[in-house]
């Protein structure tokens, strides 16, 4: 034997017994011609090794749910391969020194008999390289492989493997599944009490995946211990919902949990994540996937002392009200929001009849219409010339940072940038992530900035929700202090539009807190380090999930009586900045053109 060839066979081996101990390798029922015809069993009768198997149909379903080593036992291949458990009974194996302790007594652990190479043939084979360019090391290239013989051809029949997305690979699969899985092999008595009840596969009983290869989701379903098959990802062909439909409370949901007929979510205990069980007894409808209308499919996981870490009352969707402050949808359909945003609507209106009540200097403008057309217009004109970098300017300086009020009062700047800075960051934070879901649901970004247990989110969320809860308690004390002198051209600090966000805070915090008690503490939960403390308190407490709702709400009336009171207050000036910025700079512009 040449150096190179013994080189090759030590590589060889030691490949066949790193896979030996990672386990990589299962029975599995479905071959591939092509790699069988090229292994080391490719010129062997199907019934050489499985005698067995008699009749058809076949095979008996207990059969199917063996373990791979009672599928491949060491008997079976020792009956051709006696020398190696002989070596193996001596502690070597492959020319190599066995694992003390590793127990070799499941040859499929390490060798698939429907794709072992000859271990001769090492030195020829080239495991980086494809496997139909590697014919001609052994064999006269051809076009196609031999005939089978008739019996072997008889097993093929149902027991050839086809590349997914091939032509007939769907209907192959379908007819090897429906076997067992339709009405005729639960006739027949193909399945085991235990097993899922056969699949409907009337119009009536119609499911949308019916036309596809069930391997597709069914990714292990030809390998041995079948019952303990976990299906695949839904994810591999579908987007996530977008934020609108989705909601981030939702993120750890499975999407079986919502869509799958006939099942009950239930919490993962290791991961938090709310997957499925199976209803008892239920009829073979498994597969229609047709998600009730209404509240109905909400009730699955919305009802009372549910554990799955669910509000008991179904909530509305977080509005566009919300989205300064959270990643929400731009829903408009809820009460509190609509009563809110028509309060503020009259209070703009008599806001803007206010202002617009006097002249403008140097226009010969009268009447609301004529004057607020004039704003629009010259405001447009601004932001569509080249003044619109000033105005960017402005607005990072005077808007954001607030230079001019840094100035006169440090105290006070401090107290603005407290609110209106994490504020900023957080809009910016629940645009990007609602943008993202929509626009790129396939990327996993939208989904790190939508996700509560996110350590990021966690940290980002809490931190900046305490600057706003300090600087709504600074202007508070501030007041209480004697420091209320009014500073040329600004408003005076309005306490109720304080109080009113500070409570908004507040209660935000107490509902992370319950959130992360209900929910069992996900991983990651505890870097939100406000609503992890605050969770203490709620840990055990009965029946969290009906008072969660309240809470909730009441989060929300809050945050409309702010938006209502807004343009009454004094704190308006916030929202107005930007617009003022463009209209001074659009009455500069008139007023150097007219000079």
């Amino acid at each position: 034997m040449s150096l190179k060839l013994k080189s090759a066979l030590s590589i060889f081996s030691g490949v066949l017994l790193s896979i030996c101990v990672s386990g990589h390798a299962h029975a599995n029922w479905l071959v591939d011609e092509a790699r069988w015809h090229v292994s080391a069993h490719g010129q062997m009768a199907c019934l050489e090794c499985h005698g067995d198997v008699t009749g058809k149909p076949h095979p008996n379903p207990a059969a199917v749910d063996r373990r791979p080593g009672a599928a491949f036992h060491p008997d079976l291949c020792g009956g051709c391969h006696d020398s190696v458990l002989s070596e193996i009974e001596q502690g070597r194996h492959g020319g190599q020194a066995l694992t003390p302790g590793q127990e070799y007594e499941r040859c499929l652990a390490c060798h698939d008999p429907h794709t072992q190479l000859r271990v001769s043939e090492a030195g020829a084979y080239d495991p980086a390289r494809p496997l139909e360019s590697q014919c001609g090391a052994c064999h006269e290239p051809r076009e196609r492989l031999p005939a089978l013989a008739s019996a072997d051809e008889a097993c093929m029949q149902c027991h050839r493997a086809f590349e997914p997305g091939a032509v007939g690979a769907a209907a192959h699969s379908r007819a090897l599944c429906l076997a067992c899985h339709g009405p005729e092999g639960a006739a027949r008595g193909a399945m085991p009490a235990a097993a899922p009840a056969a699949l409907d596969l009337t119009p009536e009983g119609f499911y949308p995946h019916r036309e596809i290869d069930c391997r597709v989701c069914h990714p292990q379903a030809a390998r041995y211990e079948h019952a303990a098959q976990k299906p695949g990802d839904c994810r591999s062909c579908h987007v996530r919902h977008d934020e609108a439909l989705l909601h981030d409370a939702h993120l750890a949901v499975g999407c079986e949990a919502c869509h799958l007929n006939q099942v009950l979510p239930r919490r993962q205990r290791e991961t938090k994540e709310i997957g499925w069980q199976r209803l008892s007894g239920a009829p073979g409808r498994l597969h229609q996937m047709k998600l009730p209308g209404g509240e109905d499919s909400c009730r699955r996981c919305h009802y009372s002392a549910n554990a799955l870490g669910a509000a008991a009352m179904m909530l509305p969707a977080k509005s566009f009200l919300c989205l300064p402050c959270h990643a929400a949808t731009l829903g408009l359909s809820d009460a509190t929001t609509l009563g809110a945003l028509a309060l503020f609507a009259v209070g703009l209106v008599l806001s803007l009849s206010f202002w617009l009540s006097g002249a403008i200097p140097g226009v010969d403008a009268t009447g609301y219409f004529r004057k607020s057309a004039w704003i629009l217009v010259e405001t447009a004109k601004a932001l569509f010339s080249a003044k619109i970098f000033g105005i960017a300017k402005n607005f990072m300086l005077e808007g954001l940072l607030q230079v001019k009020l840094y100035r006169q009062s440090r105290s006070r700047w401090l107290i603005h940038g407290l609110i209106v800075w994490p504020i900023f960051l957080r809009f910016t934070w629940g645009a990007a992530a609602l943008l993202g879901s929509l626009w790129a649901p396939g990327r996993d970004w939208p989904w790190v900035l939508l996700n509560k247990n996110h350590p990021v989110h966690g940290i980002f969320f809490d931190a900046t929700g305490l600057m706003i809860l300090a600087g709504a308690v600074l202007a508070v004390l501030r007041r209480a202090a004697g420091a209320s002198a009014r500073l040329p051209s600004l408003p005076r600090h309005d306490h109720l539009a304080s109080g009113l966000l500070g409570a908004i805070v507040v209660v935000g915090f107490v509902l992370e807190g319950m959130r992360i008690a209900m929910t069992g503490y996900p991983p990651g939960s505890a870097y939100a380090f406000i609503g992890d403390a605050l969770s203490r308190f709620f840990f055990g407490v009965a029946g969290l999930q009906e008072i969660y709702g309240y809470v909730w709400y009441a989060h929300a009336l809050l945050t409309g009586v702010f938006v209502a009171y807004l343009p009454f207050s004094r704190m308006f000036h916030i929202l107005l900045a930007p617009v003022l910025t463009a209209v001074n700079a659009a009455d500069r512009r008139h007023a150097g053109e007219g000079g």
